[in-house]
């Protein structure tokens, strides 16, 4: 267990750092309107990769723990496979169409956008890193995402160099993943059968199983994506840009949320246990932790202000912004925490997924509403208000179920 929790907190650890030096040399280089561009295609992209992964990953690492031989561990991982070449099919047509008809179309056309969106959706297909995980290669996992993240600092440096280069930027974050994938794809590309070989109601289970284990991921992916992708269909301009990086300042404070909540999902056998919690952890007082919290916020707070100030002084009024969102970030740990980790542990699946769905459906509504009248204010304004109610419902629930 500790072997496997050392390589995939390494692995989450590239997926931290690299962002943490990139958003502002991409902020500076591409500008307000660029960077609204940039944030608003790759952040689509990576919600659409929730179409196809669904909960197909934590189906087919259920299933194959419980195979009996080899033939049935290729058909399961077949049968997942051609599933998700399916999913990424209907959901890139029904993307490009959407964005052909949403104020998108202003900044990229849709040819464009399906090639771009399409290096994430073949990412999830020809990166299987659940596989490595049941075959105990997380040293593999670590390789890809280390190699690849540092391969787009590197590229993003030389070759995006004005607001022009959104798409290059787009392009480099879509399919930085790809080569990596492939060079490493001769560990899992003999578990492929033919077509011939698929069961059409194993695939049709296995679909409505995914999708019953989707509201964690949803959830994990609004955590690290924000609103501003979603909103950014509805209503672009150059206040888009100054939102986003504020979230995205945000985010790289709340993101070891899902990330540390992934490795120790992952890490944990047993899928029914209760979550393991250090026992450092449960015997410090309240206070402490408090504490650590708030000392942790306010300098990382103001060591980005000084950073943007410094770098990409035309965000400077993306900084109040950040710190209204930085004001919540205890309560999105919260309730990533408890979906992402103790719904899914205890497997109450649905639940989760309706409660994450809710929470989608009422931000993206809020964020319309409060963004057409107070403009990108609105938009913190809805973000603070949905995750507090979110909070909140949350509690009643752990109520509830105490009191039975």
């Amino acid at each position: 267990m500790l072997q496997q929790l050392k390589w995939i907190s390494l692995s989450q650890l590239a997926n931290f750092v690299v962002p943490v030096a990139l958003i502002p040399v991409l902020a500076h280089r591409l500008g307000v309107i660029g960077f609204a561009s940039f944030a608003v295609l790759t952040g689509i992209s990576q919600y659409a990769t929730l179409g196809v992964e669904l909960g197909l990953n934590y189906v087919a690492l259920t299933e194959i723990k419980r195979c009996m031989s080899a033939v049935e561990e290729k058909r399961i991982f077949s049968e997942v496979f051609y599933v998700k070449i399916l999913l990424a099919l209907v959901v890139g047509c029904t993307l490009t169409a959407v964005v052909a008809a949403s104020q998108l179309s202003k900044i990229v056309n849709g040819f464009a956008f399906a090639f771009l969106i399409s290096g994430s959706l073949i990412t999830c297909i020809i990166f299987p890193a659940w596989f490595f995980v049941l075959k105990n290669r997380l040293d593999i996992n670590f390789k890809i995402a280390f190699g690849s993240r540092l391969a787009l600092l590197l590229l993003c440096l030389l070759i995006v160099r004005s607001p022009k280069d959104y798409i290059r930027a787009t392009f480099l974050f879509n399919f930085g993943l790809i080569p990596l994938a492939c060079i490493y794809s001769k560990h899992w590309i003999l578990n492929v059968g033919g077509p011939g070989t698929i069961r059409v109601a194993a695939m049709r289970k296995a679909l409505l199983r995914g999708v019953q284990l989707s509201g964690a991921m949803l959830r994990e992916t609004i955590t690290n994506f924000g609103i501003a992708p979603l909103y950014g269909l509805f209503v672009f301009d150059a206040a888009i840009g100054t939102y986003a990086f504020a979230e995205k300042l945000s985010k790289v404070i709340t993101m070891p949320a899902p990330l540390v909540t992934s490795a120790v999902i992952a890490s944990t056998p047993n899928e029914e246990s209760e979550i393991p919690i250090p026992r450092f952890v449960r015997r410090l007082p309240l206070w402490v932790v408090l504490l650590a919290v708030l000392l942790l916020y306010v300098s990382a707070a103001l060591s980005f202000r000084e950073v943007v100030i410094l770098v990409a002084p035309q965000f400077k009024s993306s900084v109040p912004l950040a710190f209204a969102l930085l004001s919540i970030s205890p309560v999105v740990y919260f309730n990533y925490l408890e979906i992402g980790m103790r719904y899914t542990k205890q497997g109450r699946f649905r639940e989760a997924g309706r409660l994450s769905y809710v929470y989608v459906v009422l931000l993206l509504v809020s964020s319309l509403l409060l963004g057409s009248r107070f403009g990108i204010w609105g938009l913190a304004v809805a973000c603070v208000t949905t995750e507090i109610i979110q909070m909140c419902i949350l509690l009643r629930c752990r109520g509830d179920n105490a009191a039975r």
